[in-house]
């Protein structure tokens, strides 16, 4: 099993994360820190994965079946991809 440092500095951590849908691969291993108390943003063509990325940072991917991913989101250290967490709490610490 793989552990994973918690950099105290970054709000959130994205460690190889891979979204699919059936043969399709939407994310393919994305890899990154965002500080804390900063700006950050995301920018890209439409259709690069920006919107999957910060729906997969507050699971709103549960809402459809037909995704699958892997990879590892730590928001303030909590693993968001766990399905021990309360989304309530996820969703309160990270917004769109």
């Amino acid at each position: 099993m793989e552990t994973t440092t918690v950099d105290i500095s970054c709000a959130v951590s994205v460690r190889n994360l891979k979204v699919r849908s059936g043969q399709t691969e939407i994310l393919k291993g994305v890899s990154l820190d965002i500080p804390r108390n900063g700006i950050t943003v995301l920018l890209g063509p439409s259709g690069c994965g920006k919107t999957t990325l910060l729906r997969s940072m507050n699971r709103l991917t549960d809402l459809d079946p037909g995704l699958e991913l892997s990879g590892q989101i730590l928001i303030d250290g909590d693993d968001v991809l766990s399905r021990q967490g309360d989304i309530t709490l996820i969703r309160q610490k990270m917004g769109l």
